[in-house]
C-alpha cells in the first residue's frame, strides 16, 4: 500500500473521489480505537476508503500518540467541547465521498454494506456484526449497536445533529424528521452463513405477484403510529393495502392516519386485544398474505421485497425477520436473533421463542387452513399460531435485520401486568408449551397433530372510519 506521508505521520488522501468515508471516533481509550482502526484497514477495500478520524479536543494528547505513524487517508480532526452546534459541519468540511459509515467508541460491526446505499439516498442503515444465527431459540447480542451508514446528501441536509461523539442511529433519524426529511431504514445482513434453508417451491403460496394487506392494530400508540405508517407506505415493494385497527381507543388516531391517504382505519367496538383484531379483519378480507405489524414499531424500506422474494424463492408461507430493537432510553440498538429454519426450531424446542410477530408475513391461505390466531387468548396468540403453523407450512426467519422493535416500558410485553415474567404471562405460557410438546410428540409417531386454535372468541364489530375500502371475502 503506497502513499504520501506527513511530517506528523498520517498518509495523504490518494487522488480521486473515495468509494466512501468512515469516520472512527477517537477517545483516550487507546486499545479499542486501536481494535477499530485494525478493523477498518483489514477490509479487502481499504484502499478505496477515506479514513478520518474525530476526537474532542481534550483527547489529543492519547489519540495522536496511538496515531503515530499509522495509515490514514485524510488528518485526524479534532473538535472543542464549546463548539458543539458546529461539529457535524466541522466533520463534514473533510468528507470526499458519497458514503459515509460512523464508528463510535466501544461499537462493534462488520465491514459496512456500502453497495446497498443508493449514492444521494436520504436512507440510514445501523452497522451491526456479523454473526452466527441461534439454530433453537432467540438470542440478544451482549452489545448495543451505535455505527451507521448514510449518505453525505442527508448529513449535509440535517441540522442540530448535537455534540460529537452522541451521534447515534436515532438522533439522526430525529435530526432528519426535524428537517422535515423523510428517512428510509434499510436492514442490514445478520449474517454471511449460506445455510439459508432453501427448497424447490413448485407454485409457491405468495410471491412478488401477491397481494399483501398490513394490518396494524393500535391502542395508545399515538407518539410513534406516524412513523409506523411512514415505514410502510414507502415499502420498496408497495403494499396493497394497510389498515390500522384501533382497539376501541377513546379517540381514534383519525388526524394521524389522514396523513397517510392509502391507508384506512377501522375502529372496534369494544377493547378485545390485537389477535382478535387481525384475525377479524383477515376473516373479512381476501389477501394472498397478510404483513402483521405493530403501531409502535416500524420496518426496513425494503423488508416487504425481501420476504416476498424469499417466499416465492423457498415455498414458505410464514416468513419473520431479525430484530434491532431500539432500546428508547439510550438512543441504541440491541440486535435480537432468531432462528433461521423454524421447522427445526419447533420440532427440536416445541413451544420455544424463535420469532418476532411485528415482523411476519403469513400466507392467507395458511391462516384459513390453521382457523387463524386463538382469538380467546390476549397473550402469547402470536406464538401459539406460529407453533401450530410449523406443522403445516414452511415457516423461516430471513437472515436480515427487516425489523425495528421499539423497547418501552408500557408495552404488552414489558408492563408488570402482562409482560415477560410475569404470572399471567408465564401461566398462558406454561399451557401453550405443553400443547407444543403434545402435538410434537404427535407428529414423532406419525400422528396427525391438532392445529386448531386453542381458544376461540366471538367475532368483533369493526366500523370503516376513513381510507379506501379493503377487498371483501
Amino acid at each position: 500500500m503506497s502513499q504520501n506521508v506527513h511530517a506528523d505521520g498520517f498518509a495523504e488522501p490518494s487522488r480521486g473521489a473515495p468509494a466512501a468515508t468512515v469516520i472512527i471516533a477517537a477517545d483516550s481509550d487507546r486499545d479499542d480505537f486501536a481494535r477499530r482502526l485494525n478493523l477498518v484497514l483489514s477490509w479487502p477495500d481499504a484502499e478505496r476508503l477515506q479514513m478520518l478520524v474525530v476526537y474532542l479536543a481534550p483527547d489529543r494528547e492519547a489519540v495522536e500518540a496511538g496515531l503515530r505513524g499509522r495509515f490514514l487517508t485524510a488528518p485526524p480532526v479534532s473538535l472543542a467541547l464549546e463548539e458543539s452546534t458546529d461539529h457535524l459541519a466541522r466533520v463534514l468540511s473533510h468528507v470526499r465521498a458519497e458514503r459515509v459509515a460512523f464508528l463510535p467508541a466501544g461499537s462493534v460491526f462488520s465491514r459496512p454494506q456500502w453497495g446497498e446505499l443508493p449514492a444521494g439516498a436520504h436512507a440510514l442503515m445501523v452497522c451491526v456484526s456479523e454473526v452466527s444465527l441461534p439454530t433453537l431459540e432467540w438470542r440478544e447480542h451482549t452489545q448495543y449497536a451505535t455505527g451507521w451508514l448514510t449518505s453525505t446528501a442527508l448529513l449535509r441536509a440535517i441540522r442540530d445533529f448535537g455534540a460529537f461523539p452522541n451521534w447515534k442511529p436515532l438522533a439522526l433519524a430525529a435530526a432528519a424528521r426535524r428537517c422535515g426529511l423523510s428517512l428510509k431504514w434499510l436492514s442490514p445482513r445478520a449474517t454471511t452463513e449460506t445455510n439459508e434453508p432453501s427448497t424447490d417451491a413448485g407454485s409457491p403460496a405468495i410471491g412478488k405477484n401477491s397481494t399483501v394487506l398490513a394490518l396494524v392494530p393500535h391502542y395508545r400508540c399515538e407518539e410513534w403510529l406516524g412513523e409506523c405508517l411512514e415505514s410502510l407506505v414507502t415499502q420498496s415493494h408497495p403494499l396493497t393495502a394497510i389498515a390500522v385497527i384501533d382497539d376501541a381507543s377513546a379517540e381514534p388516531p383519525v388526524k394521524i392516519v389522514e396523513r397517510f391517504p392509502q391507508v384506512t382505519l377501522l375502529t372496534a367496538a369494544e377493547n378485545v386485544g390485537a389477535y382478535r383484531l387481525c384475525q377479524q379483519v383477515v376473516d373479512e378480507t381476501a389477501y394472498d398474505a397478510y404483513l402483521l405489524h405493530d403501531a409502535d414499531d416500524w420496518s426496513a424500506c425494503d423488508r416487504l421485497e425481501i420476504q416476498l422474494g424469499v417466499a416465492e424463492k423457498t415455498g414458505a408461507e410464514f416468513l419473520c425477520t431479525q430484530e434491532l430493537r431500539a432500546i428508547s432510553r439510550e438512543g441504541e440498538f440491541l440486535p435480537v436473533n432468531y432462528p433461521l429454519d423454524v421447522n427445526r426450531a419447533q420440532a427440536e424446542n416445541p413451544g420455544g421463542y424463535c420469532h418476532i410477530n411485528g415482523s411476519s408475513l403469513v400466507s392467507g391461505n395458511l391462516l384459513r387452513r390453521l382457523g387463524g390466531f386463538a382469538t380467546g387468548i390476549r397473550l402469547a396468540a402470536d406464538m401459539e399460531l406460529l407453533t401450530r403453523a410449523s406443522h403445516a407450512a414452511r415457516v423461516l426467519n430471513i437472515p436480515r435485520y427487516c425489523y425495528y422493535r421499539r423497547d418501552r416500558a408500557a408495552s404488552i410485553t414489558s408492563a408488570p401486568e402482562t409482560g415477560y415474567g410475569s404470572p399471567l404471562r408465564d401461566g398462558i405460557t406454561r399451557l401453550l408449551n405443553e400443547r407444543a410438546r403434545s402435538n410434537a410428540t404427535l407428529a414423532l409417531k406419525g400422528e396427525p397433530p391438532d392445529l386448531s386454535p386453542c381458544a376461540v372468541a366471538g367475532p368483533v364489530r369493526l366500523t370503516h372510519v376513513l381510507g379506501p375500502a379493503l377487498k371483501p371475502a
